[in-house]
């Protein structure tokens, strides 16, 4: 497949993805978000590949830093469908913090070398990520938080993460 048919069948899976974490239960939740992560791994494992980055230590640590949500993910996954435990609490606890840490190390590595010669652009970039990701959360995310009844505190962080992933991918 070239890189363009090959991102269509991604996008479905994301769309799929979003409405499935919309759908009441929070198994379908989880399931939707490690695909959402599943996806990304794969797109970023592709493109490595082929050579797409000119950096590629930065989008290689970031690609590490995916893996480690997947595996978060489907720990958090498999611990929602079979119940919590205390091992996969504290698991969930560290996994979650060091993904998100080395996707922000990575996202660091990858974007300085740019940003020293377009820090407008980089700006521009993130502006525009956090604006999609406040359209999402507003039109879709946060009312199904309302309709689940989430506590105002899972909605905030949820809410901060998202804001925070999608300016770091912008």
């Amino acid at each position: 497949m070239t890189g363009r048919t090959w991102a269509r069948p991604g996008f479905v899976l994301l769309a799929v993805a979003l409405v499935a974490l919309c759908a009441d239960g929070e198994v379908a939740g989880r399931l939707a978000l490690t695909l959402a992560n599943v996806v990304t791994v794969a797109a970023l494992a592709r493109q490595l590949h082929r050579g797409g980055y000119s950096d590629r230590n930065g989008w290689a640590v970031m690609l590490a830093g995916f893996a480690i949500l997947v595996v978060h993910n489907t720990g958090a996954l498999l611990s929602t469908a079979s119940g919590p435990s205390p091992e996969a609490s504290a698991f969930g606890a560290v996994s979650l913090v060091i993904g998100y840490v080395v996707l922000l190390v990575g996202g660091m590595l990858a974007t300085v070398p740019h940003a020293r010669r377009d820090g407008g652009g980089m700006l521009d970039a993130a502006v525009i990520g956090f604006a999609a990701a406040s359209l999402v959360w507003a039109l879709v995310l946060q009312p199904a938080h309302h309709r689940l009844g989430s506590p105002p505190g899972e909605t905030a962080y949820e809410m901060s993460l998202i804001l925070l992933i999608s300016a770091m991918s912008g």
